[in-house]
């Protein structure tokens, strides 16, 4: 298949699963399915997206030149113009959406090329007005003399031009020098000030569209630039107990300053990097402590088997130091929504609770209900904390678990979250109603196949944001 090979939606669509998977981006359409293994980011964050558009994405993780390089090596067709010129109608129109286009023309860095050119072109321009306002004063001077000195001299002993070839020659070099200056400075600008490509290592990270400032008490991470925390502590919270369990902890960073703050937002995460096995590997993680705790952040981390980055915090002696980056995503709630539904399954309750969390503290909404997917009773996350809002909110928040494998007596919900537990607990998904999914990618493939089965062809549909 040729670069230049235009595929419709339909056609990108086909290809969705973990052996034949494709994503688009910035209109063009690439084939990752022998890269899963190889991406810093994990498997799922690819299998999110597969048969999508992964835009917005791809540019808010920011990545370095050599990813770009490995893009291009993928590339295996665009997406049709129509196709293109539809998908930017309907996210421009859409009221909220897992992903958003960012334009692909990115802006150049400023360069100091310009500045420094237009100071040596202006320098040379001045250079020649006062080299020609000398030339004419020179001119004056010398002309005065002679006709001082003329009467007492002998007719015609001196020329009326004389002085002239001497005062044009020394004018004439400094009009030369002045040139080769001028050409001088503009080789030098060129070879120290353009941007040469082999500077680009470092991660080309889209601007948050809410600044992160840094006020007094609070921490300013960056995108692109490391934080080194502090491994406070680590506790296990699920998962133990059975071999077949993959172990999750609860892990706490420490800012240097004890009295700092991590101020986020709903749906922000942090992104941890480190060397492991000679490779660097990049994970992001939602905080599950309030954005109030000072001098530390909590993440809840699930360590599987073949897990890089799992394992890594796992076995990471305390008080060791975490290279961390952030914050990413910048979720933004609709206000219309007076209810939310909410679907999601192992660690995926983190955005999860963050969003209970803002929808009962800072909104007047009305209901908030959650299909919560686990294993087994043991492996659900954060039930203290979602119990506690439970029992605060009795009237605005309703926690519903399905477990795969339940324990004798257990009288919940059983089995794997289906569309008709959607459609008998959930908010009608309308349009002043949200929805919110987050977990495993086969698991959210199949909500979001539910979702769409529920509101039908109708056009009065509710808001989906995938975490």
């Amino acid at each position: 298949m040729g670069v230049e090979t235009e595929l419709t939606w339909a056609d990108i669509k086909r290809h969705r699963t973990p052996l034949d998977l494709w994503v688009t981006i910035d209109g063009k359409v690439y084939d990752v399915t022998e890269y899963q293994q190889d991406h810093p980011g994990g498997e799922e964050i690819l299998r999110n997206f597969s048969g999508q558009d992964a835009t917005a994405a791809f540019a808010d993780a920011g990545h370095s030149h050599d990813a770009y390089e490995k893009l291009e090596s993928l590339l295996i067709g665009r997406l049709e113009q129509s196709n293109v010129a539809k998908q930017r109608q309907q996210q421009r129109t859409a009221t909220v959406g897992p992903i958003s286009v960012v334009p692909s023309k990115q802006k150049q860095p400023d360069s100091p090329a310009l500045p420094v050119k237009m100071g040596i072109v202006a320098g040379a321009g001045g250079a020649l007005l006062i080299l020609a306002a000398s030339y004419a004063a020179v001119q004056g001077y010398f002309a005065e003399g002679l006709a001082l000195l003329r009467p007492t001299l002998v007719p015609g002993s001196i020329p009326a031009n004389a002085g002239r070839g001497y005062l044009n020659g020394i004018l004439t070099a400094i009009a030369c020098q002045g040139v080769a200056g001028t050409l001088l400075g503009l080789h030098l600008n060129t070879a120290l000030f353009h941007r040469h490509r082999q500077l680009e290592d470092y991660p080309r990270a889209r601007k948050p569209s809410m600044p992160i400032t840094s006020r007094r008490g609070s921490v300013s991470l960056h995108r692109d630039q490391t934080t080194m925390l502090t491994l406070e502590s680590r506790q296990c919270i699920g998962g133990s107990g059975k071999e077949s369990s993959n172990p999750v902890y609860r892990i706490r960073l420490k800012f240097p300053d004890a009295t700092a703050r991590l101020n986020f937002s709903v749906g922000q995460h942090i992104r941890i990097s480190a060397e492991i096995d000679g490779r660097l590997v990049h994970r992001s993680y939602t905080p599950v402590s309030s954005e109030h705790e000072r001098g530390m952040v909590d993440l809840v981390v699930k360590v599987y088997p073949r897990g890089r980055m799992g394992n890594y915090l796992q076995g990471l002696p305390l008080q060791s130091s975490v290279a961390v980056r952030g914050l990413f995503g910048d979720y933004r709630p609709n206000p219309a929504w007076t209810t939310i539904g909410c679907i999601t399954g192992g660690t995926g309750i983190t955005p999860i609770y963050q969003v209970l969390r803002e929808w009962c503290h800072k909104t007047r909404g009305e209901r908030a209900v959650v299909l919560y997917g686990s294993e087994r009773q043991e492996d659900i996350l954060l039930r203290e904390e979602l119990d506690a809002l439970v029992g605060r909110y009795p009237e605005r928040v309703q926690v519903h678990h399905v477990l795969s494998q339940p324990p004798p007596g257990w009288t919940g919900l059983t089995g794997r979250v289906t569309g008709e537990m959607m459609e008998e607990l959930l908010p009608r998904p309308v349009s002043h109603a949200g929805f919110f999914i987050c977990g495993p990618d086969g698991m959210v493939r199949a909500i979001r196949g539910h979702l769409e089965a529920i509101q039908g062809t109708r056009e009065d549909k509710a808001g989906v944001f995938v975490f």
